[in-house]
């Protein structure tokens, strides 16, 4: 059997070059020109005018008490949105401030390195509690953190997803807070 090469002259390269690169760039502009036409001073903009797309009202969330580290302090909400988290610890299940069991709070990291790890007193309604910090510890999401034995009957558990890691992990830190009895 007879092996025959073909060699492609230089306008048979051209060719192949304009109908496989250039063919379809020129494509996609002339589309992208008549869609731009077809659409006119029509947008999206347009069409969402008036419309709301988000909402924000810090009003809106519903305080269940405060959280005083020394002299800062931070509202506690009973919403577990992220845009709650501003300024406040969401609640998130567990028992509430003040109630026998453990309670889960969600802040924002530069929430509690405001505040410190030291003692806590919780002001829910005309009762006022305190709270001394028992053990700190990782976990790699929020299911690990409420299956975490805390090993406390009266009590909550501030966690916050570290931030310096936001996009890469889930890595949580976690504090665990314990009632003292009053005097």
């Amino acid at each position: 059997m007879m092996h025959i090469s073909v060699e492609r002259t230089p306008n048979e390269k051209k060719s192949i070059i304009s109908k496989a690169v250039a063919f379809p760039i020129a494509l996609g502009i002339i589309i992208a020109f008549v869609t731009v036409l077809l659409l006119g001073k029509s947008s999206v903009v347009d069409i969402l005018q008036g419309e709301r797309l988000m909402q924000y009202d810090p009003s809106s969330y519903t305080k269940m008490g405060e959280i005083s580290f020394g002299d800062s302090s931070i509202d506690v909400v009973n919403d577990d949105c992220y845009s709650a988290l501003e300024g406040n610890a969401c609640y998130k299940k567990g028992a509430k401030l003040g109630e026998i069991g453990v309670g889960y709070y969600l802040v924002l990291n530069n929430n509690y390195d405001a505040y410190g790890q030291s003692s806590a007193t919780a002001v829910v309604g005309d009762s006022k509690h305190r709270y001394k910090v028992v053990c700190t510890f990782s976990a790699e999401n929020e299911n690990d953190i409420y299956n975490h034995n805390t090993d406390v009957g009266r009590g909550f558990v501030l966690y916050y997803q570290n931030a310096s890691d936001y996009g890469f992990t889930s890595q949580y830190t976690a504090v665990v807070y314990e009632e003292v009895q009053q005097p």
